[in-house]
């Protein structure tokens, strides 16, 4: 609910060390939209394919995806492969939330009325901005779109998906209706109690309304006070 809990530094050890130790392949989506941070994780800001505009996000994905259909390619356009410094024998692929290049770049790809589309931060944000979050069975379809992409070309081990903090319809979508697993990270102070509250209460409402769907719940206390 509240940011600084080390949710997204938990996400990039626990990556680490599934790739590491378990030989796994693992992929990273940044849901984080207003504040996306897994390059600088794994220090791919100045990597050559994202200044190049080749490699976009998840943002364009969403929107590019009601354009061009089935001919995506999750991995050429859209994902980003961590250096094995970082993963050892096993994989690391992020999707990052989005391109959010400096300089405009010129791609193949086309809007609905047949203009070419170019990259850049500005075409970031305002995707972003017209990004639909408010109609849940749109963004749901969308999303599942993704995982069944993610699953077919790229076959991973493990998906990790962090979602941005506090009460949003990124984490509805992500978490509670796609996720087997949620790890919630809150503090013991008065501010994370309301998004504690929000999560449990939506989370015993899957389990009554869902009897059959197996989703988890891991709570982590990861600031604890002196006392």
């Amino acid at each position: 609910y509240k940011g600084g809990m080390g949710r997204s530094t938990t996400l990039f050890a626990y990556a680490r060390y599934c790739a590491i130790h378990e030989k796994k392949k693992v992929v990273i989506l940044d849901c984080d939209f207003e504040a996306p941070g897994y390059l600088n994780f794994f220090n791919l800001s100045n990597h050559p394919r994202l200044l190049s505009g080749e490699v976009n996000g998840i943002v364009e994905y969403l929107l590019d995806t009601d354009f061009e259909g089935e001919k995506i390619s999750i991995k050429e356009k859209y994902t980003i492969e961590v250096d094995n410094d970082y993963s050892g024998e096993g994989q690391i692929i992020i999707l990052p939330a989005g391109n959010l290049n400096e300089d405009r770049i010129i791609t193949d790809l086309h809007d609905i009325e047949g203009n070419t589309i170019s990259t850049h931060k500005d075409h970031y944000i305002e995707s972003l901005a017209r990004l639909d979050t408010t109609r849940n069975d749109s963004i749901i379809g969308n999303f599942n779109k993704l995982l069944i992409d993610i699953e077919y070309q790229i076959n991973p081990d493990i998906i990790l998906i962090d979602a941005r903090t506090g009460f949003n319809d990124i984490f509805g979508v992500t978490a509670l209706h796609l996720s087997n697993c949620i790890v919630a990270f809150f503090g013991s102070s008065e501010q994370t109690k309301p998004g504690l509250k929000f999560l449990l209460d939506k989370y015993n409402r899957i389990k009554h309304n869902e009897a059959a769907r197996k989703l988890n719940l891991i709570l982590v206390n990861s600031i604890l006070p002196k006392i």
